[in-house]
């Protein structure tokens, strides 16, 4: 078989003469945007595609095709003198079909393998692996690391860098090469491309009709002439082929549940692709594979958004008879089957294939010679007749599983919410958490009303998950029926099939009059009536279908329950109480500056200090409202100490010489120590919004260690951060007192002191 050698830098200017148009471009090419690579590569006999005129060019290629179409642009026939084709570990066994290509390369020295000795030709190329061994099959140069590169990739990619290949590729090493970037890689890159000789000058020992398709054949025509009857879909025909092709790809696709009633449901596809002329498709016939076709009705027949044809099953066919859909030359187009399952309150399956057992199971005539395409191989098993012009390839039929109506269970979220302290005029926390759990089908809500906010809030705010912004904002004026009491939002949460969604309410407070809402409390609710304003209201998504109130019953039939996880009565799902406040105390924190473990005092010392930050003023809300301490009840832990209880006294360190007296409960061991009456005494304990202040506790130390053992002394705050234990802090907002704290911790500790 002969070879010749044309220079790549010819190639735009060559690709479009007519001396190199000699094989039909491949269908699923043309237009392509390495089309023009590709159809130099075809046109010179490096790569013959599928077969059909199909090349395939965005799914990957593997080490042995790249291989093997790479060694063919480097030596065209010469390739197949290799002598020994087992030369790598994993070449046992019958010969493949790639084994010459890759012990040619090995023999040249641009493969090594793997360490272990295999070549795994079935494993996806990547770009380094590709440009290594193309960059070492042409020789080009590589350049130099005076201490080695700090990859092994690096001087290939570099090298490639200098032919400007990755103007078309990422720099990537690792990504993965389709078979139509590998034929943009091979003609960026070569030097000169080899020629496959046209079929019939085959190597020896090798002729056409000999009963094996062998390389370079397309098919096994019995000639070596070109374009007299063997084209690219290989068929033969006693004629040049002008005859219109058709081939159809059924589209694989997943298995999929959906509920009865639900519309529009994809239940088949396939690809059409003329060759040679344009083609009407003017038949199908389709069966169903599982289940019955009584299951579904309202068959469309659709391209694209385009409805094509409807049918009406008969006699467990669905024909459609009536279609004169143009399928274009090289085009290829997309039909889906839509139909509509019936509500007739069974759950079964459904799939739909090809009728294939009618030998007319699909129907075409050529635009322009008007002639039926006659003949259809299917799956490549030939027909019953001499020539074959329909070619289809089956799919598992996608399964549609059907099920019963949608359900919808809303309960309150395992993650404890925590009561607060809500300020004027801000975005609250989170006051409460819902979770809602879709069933059968996806679900759709539409309207969430929620109870108990009072009219110190302004509108709540519902957020997905950890999501910053709101999907949804709830208001008085948006019930369906007017309501004082439930905020309502209309929303187009979709809650999908067999999964959780998880919803955090928060409130927008008023900001107008803080001190006339200050005292209110907010405890967020949804109620487990159904009228005249039900919590929820949700339609399920496939089914179209409004989903019905809880009935009461133990059987879920396409309805919503609230406060329960399964069909059962409806609970009411009530959060947390939370306090509304003009401003309040957001943080205590331990001012001593005395070190932990320092020895514990003797006589009259300062030994704790705690600093006391106000909340800031929100923005819109008019007046100050400073936060005032009147009660301070702390923890003294004496271990091994004694104090004098008639000694403690509180100050402000602003202010140390202004004190107020407080009451010990003992002179040892866990003392509690309360001091009361502050406001109005002569110890400033009136914080400003965004500012603090700093209160220390004073007390005689009459024996800092009773015995010889170890003796600790420690003042704490503690019972912090929960609404129902009262009374560690009891301060006022100007126009209400309370008697705890909104803070994350439970306990504040001051310095410890120690002595051994």
């Amino acid at each position: 078989m002969g070879r010749s050698i044309v220079g790549t830098a010819l190639f735009l200017a060559l690709s479009v003469q007519p001396a190199l148009a000699q094989v039909q471009p491949f269908l699923d090419v043309v237009g392509h945007p390495h089309e023009a690579q590709v159809e130099f590569l075809h046109n010179r006999g490096i790569v013959d595609g599928y077969g059909y005129g199909i090349f395939r060019p965005d799914i990957l290629i593997n080490r042995a095709e790249f291989l093997k179409i790479m060694m063919l642009a480097v030596d065209g026939s010469e390739v197949f003198s290799v002598v020994d084709r087992h030369c790598f570990f994993d070449f046992a066994g019958e010969e493949q079909w790639y084994w010459a290509y890759a012990c040619s390369a090995k023999n040249r020295g641009i493969i090594d393998g793997y360490p272990d000795g295999t070549f795994r030709g079935e494993q996806t190329v990547i770009l380094a692996e590709a440009l290594k061994m193309a960059i070492d099959a042409w020789g080009i140069r590589t350049p130099a690391y005076p201490d080695g590169p700090p990859h092994w990739y690096d001087p290939y990619m570099d090298a490639a860098a200098s032919k400007r290949i990755f103007d078309y590729f990422p720099y990537d090493p690792g990504h993965l090469l389709t078979r139509s970037e590998m034929a943009v890689l091979i003609v960026t890159l070569a030097d000169e491309i080899a020629r496959i000789e046209e079929p019939g000058e085959t190597p020896e020992g090798v002729f056409c009709g000999n009963g094996t398709v062998e390389p370079p054949e397309e098919c096994d025509d019995g000639n070596g002439e070109n374009g007299d009857g063997c084209s690219s879909i290989c068929v033969i025909v006693p004629e040049p082929i002008r005859h219109g092709a058709l081939k159809i790809e059924q589209r694989p696709f997943s298995s999929l549940s959906q509920s009865v009633g639900s519309e529009n449901v994809e239940l088949f596809a396939f690809d059409a692709i003329a060759g040679r002329q344009d083609v009407f498709l003017t038949g199908l016939k389709l069966r169903s594979t599982t289940g019955t076709l009584a299951k579904a009705t309202n068959y469309r027949l659709m391209r694209g958004e385009q409805l094509i044809d409807t049918a009406v099953p008969q006699a467990g066919v669905l024909a459609f008879t009536d279609l004169s859909t143009l399928v274009q030359d090289g085009v290829m187009s997309r039909y889906r089957l839509l139909g509509d399952l019936v509500d007739d309150g069974t759950s079964e399956k459904i799939a739909i294939g090809f009728a294939t057992n009618d030998l007319r199971y699909v129907e075409a005539t050529g635009v322009e010679d008007s002639r039926e395409l006659t003949g259809i191989d299917t799956d490549f098993a030939g027909c019953d007749q001499s020539i074959c012009w329909i070619a289809v390839i089956t799919e598992t039929a996608r399964e549609v599983t059907v099920t019963g109506k949608g359900n919808l269970f809303v309960t309150q979220d395992s993650v404890p919410v925590r009561s607060r302290q809500l300020r004027a005029g801000e975005l609250t926390p989170t006051l409460l958490r819902i979770k809602m759990r879709a069933e059968q089908e996806n679900i759709e809500v539409t309207d969430i009303g929620i109870s108990g906010a009072g009219e110190s809030v302004d509108s709540l705010e519902l957020f997905l998950g950890s999501s910053s912004t709101p999907f949804a904002v709830a208001r008085t004026g948006q019930c369906d029926a007017p309501s004082s009491s439930m905020y309502c939002a209309q929303t187009e949460l979709v809650v999908a099939q067999e999964s959780n969604v998880t919803i955090l309410v928060k409130a927008r407070m008023r900001t107008a009059a803080p001190a006339e809402i200050s005292g209110d409390t907010v405890a967020l609710s949804l109620t487990s009536a159904t009228t005249p304003l039900p919590a929820i209201q949700a339609f399920g998504r496939g089914s179209i279908a409004t989903l019905s109130q809880n009935d009461g019953d133990s059987v879920s039939e396409g309805e919503i329950f609230i406060g329960a996880s399964t069909p059962g009565t409806n609970a009411l799902i009530l959060g947390p109480t939370h306090d509304v406040v003009a401003s309040n105390i957001i943080a205590i924190e331990n001012s001593h500056s005395d070190p932990d473990n320092s020895p514990v005092p003797v006589g009259s010392d300062t030994v704790a200090a705690f600093s006391f930050a106000a909340s800031p003023k929100a923005p819109g809300v008019s007046g100050s409202f400073p936060v005032t301490i009147d009660t301070l009840r702390f923890i003294l832990n004496a271990q091994n100490v004694k104090i004098d209880p008639t000694s403690v006294t509180l100050f402000n360190v602003l202010s140390p010489s202004s004190v107020k007296g407080c009451a010990a409960s003992a002179d040892t061991g866990a003392i509690t120590v309360t001091c009361s009456n502050l406001e109005g005494s002569s110890v400033s304990t009136v914080i400003d919004q965004g500012e603090s202040i700093s209160l220390a506790l004073r007390v005689t130390i009459t024996d800092s260690q009773v015995s010889s053992s170890a003796s600790t002394l420690q003042v704490s705050l503690a019972s912090l951060g929960d609404r129902a234990a009262t009374g560690t802090v009891e301060w006022n907002d100007g126009a209400t007192t309370f008697s705890w704290v909104d803070l994350s911790v439970g306990t504040v500790r001051s310095t410890l002191y120690k002595t051994q």
